[in-house]
């Protein structure tokens, strides 16, 4: 039978039981079998894949039968046996007592076994339920690292593409199923959600949005939302699981980890997940084995999904009451981050629900509402989705640049700044069919511009965040107000010709300088996606 094998920086000990699997042959290797190798072959036969995987570490393999058995040191060459040695017959010494008399044949036996080596007692062939064996379980709907992660959360997570391979050592100690591993934490959803929520608990640090690198796929891993992450009571802590929602900020903790882990079947000694077939390698006993797939079974469901619509709409203050909005208000401070100095507006989080959308097209058709943009995204069940559009500014700087005979001049070249609008959302579906939203929706702008001592103008970003927690049933629509904006516009009407005379020009032209305050509002819809898979589990 040929081997195709294709591995990258994988253990030697995944790559011999990849290599069993393939082939269905036996292959035994000691503890001592270990070290990291990268090999790419085609259309091989086992013995020739064993030959150049095994050399390029130093080990040896010999053919046992139908095992293969790895070694750390060169196979014994065995001698051919030699003869038993016989022994001399006794002659009998002849006396004057014994002279004619026949003596019996002397017998000899075997040599006793010494009492200082130890007798071995078989019971018996080994059972069918004590052999180890390897299983491959093909998974339907969940990410094989997932499953090796839930059984042992302090493993190293893999990278698809980089390490084709990942093995987890299965806890010697079996545990059950922990509140951390479940993700209600210490103080739970309830405590999280009211530490989020209570003043001081919520604060918008100095840093970025960014996924983190912990071992559950965290929020932020280094700061999260901001370089101190989101306060004292944002999403993290020891993540959904340790410290609850709260404890740490969106970031530092993060969703999961810090549980003990899914309580392994007696008898599986390791699970391997193989992501390119998307399947795991197990091994064990037959009954371990068994228990374990039981335990998969229940793990391999289709995930939801939910569809977020989101639209960023930006009306005049005063406007929403024609949108028939009765506001609520959200208890507890929230501060807003300014990038430069500049009238950013102010920030107090408030939310409706409703249908909106026949007085919001009036506004429309009346221009007195503009739709910033209207994002639409799906993502799984507890997982982030952010909804975000970026606008490339230009401004422009002047540099001195010298010729080839070293002559001074300026050279004007254009710098980009990218001011992005978004709204990051993490949607969980509830069992009553709602959905229980955390939105951190972030609207930039550029509000004027900063002189600097040579004359150049630098644009002044203004960055509006906030957060809150809802709940929403399913495709109802929400509206979420309070990130007010003020800005400043200069109009200048002349009359060409006459507006350009010296002294009475001025009388032929006019400067309007209008003050105006508008508001940004976020109308969010979620709505959960029903699949006929998920109606049949």
């Amino acid at each position: 039978m040929l081997i195709q094998l294709d591995v990258q920086d994988a253990d030697i000990r995944d790559v011999l039981r990849l290599l069993s699997m393939e082939s269905g042959m036996n292959i035994v290797f000691g503890p001592e079998i270990t070290g990291p190798v990268s090999a790419t072959m085609r259309d091989v036969s086992l013995e020739e894949a064993l030959k150049a995987v095994l050399s390029s570490l130093g080990y040896y393999w010999q053919r046992q039968g139908n095992v293969y058995v790895v070694s750390a040191h060169p196979p014994v060459q065995s001698s051919p046996q030699q003869p038993a040695e016989v022994a001399a017959p006794i002659t009998p010494v002849e006396t004057p007592g014994t002279k004619g008399i026949d003596t019996p044949h002397k017998v000899t036996l075997p040599p006793l076994p010494s009492l200082d080596q130890p007798i071995a007692f078989s019971d018996g062939p080994p059972t069918r339920t004590q052999r180890k064996i390897y299983e491959k379980y093909e998974l339907k709907y969940v990410d094989p690292r997932t499953i090796v992660q839930l059984f042992n959360p302090d493993a190293a997570p893999g990278h698809f593409g980089r390490e084709s391979l990942a093995s987890t050592p299965i806890p010697t100690t079996p545990s059950l199923i922990s509140p951390d591993a479940m993700g209600l934490g210490r103080g739970g959803f309830e405590r999280g959600i009211s530490q989020l929520l209570k003043p001081g608990g919520a604060r918008v640090g100095a840093g970025g949005l960014g996924m983190g690198s912990g071992s559950a796929r965290q929020f932020g891993g280094g700061g999260g939302l901001g370089g101190g992450g989101l306060g004292g009571g944002g999403l993290g802590g020891g993540g959904l699981g340790g410290g609850g929602l709260g404890g740490g900020g969106l970031g530092g903790g993060g969703l999961g980890g810090g549980g003990g882990g899914l309580s392994v079947p007696d008898g599986v000694e390791s699970i391997t997940s193989y992501d390119p077939q998307n399947y795991l390698i197990l091994y064990g006993t037959s009954e371990g084995i068994a228990q374990l797939k039981e335990i998969i079974a229940l793990l391999d469901l289709p995930i939801k999904q939910v569809t977020i619509e989101a639209q960023f709409v930006e009306i005049l203050t005063g406007l929403d009451k024609r949108l028939g909005i009765t506001w609520n208000f959200t208890h507890g401070p929230f501060d807003v981050r300014n990038d430069a100095t500049g009238t950013g507006g102010s920030i107090s989080v408030k939310w409706s629900r409703g249908d909106f959308q026949a007085q919001l097209q009036t506004l429309f058709s009346e221009n007195k509402a503009k739709s910033i943009n209207s994002p639409r995204v799906t993502t799984m069940n507890n997982n982030p989705a952010t909804l975000a559009v970026s606008t490339q500014f230009p401004f422009f700087i002047q540099e001195p640049v010298f010729d080839q005979f070293g002559n001074p001049s300026l050279a004007t070249f254009p710098i980009f700044i990218p001011v992005t609008t978004f709204l990051t959302v993490i949607p969980t579906i509830n069992a009553d069919g709602t959905v229980t939203v955390f939105m951190i929706p972030n609207v930039a702008d550029i509000t004027g511009f900063a002189t600097g001592p040579n004359g150049e103008q630098v644009p002044i970003v203004v960055n509006r965040f906030v957060q809150t927690v809802l709940n929403v049933k399913d495709g109802e629509t929400i509206v979420m107000g309070g990130l007010v904006r003020k800005s400043t516009t200069r109009n200048v009407n002349r009359v060409p010709l006459l507006s350009d005379l010296p002294v009475v020009g001025k009388l032929f032209k006019s400067n309007i300088k209008v003050i105006s305050d508008s508001e940004v509002l976020i109308f969010l819809t979620p709505r959960i996606i029903h699949t006929e898979v998920e109606s049949t589990v």
